[in-house]
């Protein structure tokens, strides 16, 4: 028993030292370095101005200091007017926007519209189905919500992604609350609502919001369940991160970091009920695979196909022969899928193939590789905006968009640069947070881990796959919890500082 306890906290402190070295890496390369994602998505790595950063940072940390002090405190009610306030801001932005959903997410808006009227001809070798079957979560969640709101309405999703948006921050702020009694959730949810980047993905018709918000939902549940037991939230957290992975297979490493949180505390001490909940989460997510690919089997009269390997995203991941910058896509996926006919096995192997070489290519080149490693995450970790203007610039508009719109999207628009700059000081401020955080909580058990595991897993997977700003967004905006908790520590030990050392100089004074 005390030798399973020392091995879990010892997989607790391994987590944590590698999510601090992430951490402390990536508020390095923030304040010395500023990736830029223009409207064609290529991206540029600029230099940045650290001292400035460092000057913020220094000048933020006692702003929260003197706060703290003067006892200033969110007022009764903040946290409704604040979801109040954001969620006119999110209505109102979309309708000034008015994007038609464009290229992979007008696809899967596309394909559910033709599924609704029995047209499978997406699924036939060259259609998009056939490339990219994984899309199929998506496209059927848009299928059954097309019934609902009108076929096609992909407003109705814009619009839908605000509450998702709001009720994503709500869990993760009940999440904090639970696995940090002592963290603000008011402050927590500040922080959130106010990171804009993540916040404009209420356009993009993607699976990105609603997806996240069925993970939190998701974790919540199982963080319940791990202090009391209920069947009522085992299902519905094992069913919610189901529907999670559904809307973006990509929170497919949320489910695995929910498992990994799991299987952690039940070495440290088993009890029945965590491996009932780790065993519930597969079941439910392979049953609900298992019973989707059937039912929309039936639906287009054929076997749901392969589609493209999945080596082939990471040979564009290893790559560097793409305009938009190391590791993104350059085509090579499809040209090489629909010049091989199409056909799975053969692609398959023909990738493995180019993969080895690939991966032996940059063995035998150490120092390139690694600078090639550093380009690419800079590209994605390092981009404040997280590619939050590209998603919308890419795609047109129903109407004529106010010219303060486009100040905001377009790179020569006054507004833009204003927040770039701020979304450039917002990044360093959250990674700067998170290593502050790590100092004055150095011992953290695997549930208050979560989303540092989540966080380690997406950057790990996304070194390697083929690159994206919107694909890591998620997981910093995942991170802003543990940013705002570590200026609340700090603040709070300069107040107590404070209080030492004037009192031990009183006392020298009434001495003297």
């Amino acid at each position: 028993m005390m030798l399973t306890r020392k091995l879990g906290c010892g997989l607790e402190r391994g987590v944590e030292l590698l999510f601090g070295i992430l951490m402390f890496y990536l508020w390095l390369t923030s304040i010395f370095f500023n990736a830029v994602t223009t409207e064609s998505e290529a991206n540029y790595i600029n230099r940045d101005k650290w001292m400035l950063h460092l000057l913020i940072l220094i000048l933020f940390v006692f702003f929260c200091a003197l706060c703290r002090k003067r006892g200033i405190r969110f007022p009764s009610g903040w946290t409704a007017g604040l979801f109040a306030v954001a969620a006119c801001a999110g209505i109102l932005w979309i309708l000034m926007v008015q994007t038609i959903p464009c290229v992979d997410q007008g696809d899967v808006v596309r394909i559910a519209s033709k599924l609704m009227e029995g047209n499978s001809e997406e699924w036939l070798p060259f259609g998009y189905m056939h490339r990219y079957p994984d899309q199929r979560t998506i496209v059927f969640l848009y299928y059954l919500l097309f019934h609902m709101v009108g076929k096609g309405n992909y407003l109705c999703i814009q619009l839908l992604n605000v509450p998702f948006l709001l009720i994503s921050i709500y869990f993760t702020g009940r999440i904090i609350k639970r696995i940090f009694p002592e963290g603000s959730r008011a402050a927590v949810m500040t922080g959130m609502v106010c990171c804009i980047p993540f916040g404009m993905y209420i356009t993009f018709v993607y699976g990105t919001v609603m997806g996240l918000m069925f993970s939190v939902i998701g974790i919540d549940c199982m963080l319940c369940c791990m202090e009391d037991f209920r069947w009522k939230h085992c299902l519905l957290g094992a069913f919610s991160m189901l529907l999670a992975v559904w809307s973006k297979t990509n929170y497919l490493i949320f489910l695995i970091a929910v498992i990994c949180m799991l299987a952690a505390d039940m070495v440290k001490s088993f009890r029945p009920g965590k491996l009932l909940l780790a065993a519930m989460v597969v079941f439910v997510y392979i049953a609900g695979m298992a019973g989707l690919d059937a039912v929309l089997s039936s639906m287009i009269g054929m076997e749901i196909p392969k589609g493209v390997p999945k080596e082939g995203h990471v040979i564009m991941g290893l790559s560097d022969d793409s305009y938009r910058g190391p590791g993104w896509y350059n085509g090579y996926l499809l040209s090489k899928f629909n010049e091989l006919g199409c056909d799975h096995e053969t692609s398959k192997e023909y990738m493995r193939q180019e993969l080895a070489g690939l991966i032996e290519k940059r063995m035998e080149e150490p120092k390139e590789t690694l600078r090639f490693f550093f380009r690419k995450n800079a590209t994605q970790w390092s981009s404040p905006a997280f590619q939050c203007f590209w998603i919308q610039t890419i795609c047109e508009s129903k109407i004529q968009q106010p010219r303060v719109v486009r100040s905001v999207l377009y790179g020569d628009g006054m507004l833009h640069n204003i927040l770039s700059d701020l979304f450039n000081i917002m990044q360093s401020l959250v990674y700067a947070g998170v290593c502050i955080f790590l100092v004055f909580h150095p011992k953290l058990e695997s549930r208050q881990l979560i989303f540092a595991i989540a966080f380690i897993g997406g950057f790990l997977f996304h070194t390697f796959w083929e690159a994206k700003g919107q694909y890591t967004v998620v997981y910093y905006f995942c991170i802003i919890p543990y940013a705002v908790m570590g200026y609340q520590s700090i603040a709070e030990w300069l107040e107590n500082a404070h209080f030492f050392l004037d009192r031990k100089s009183r006392r020298q004074t009434d001495i003297n």
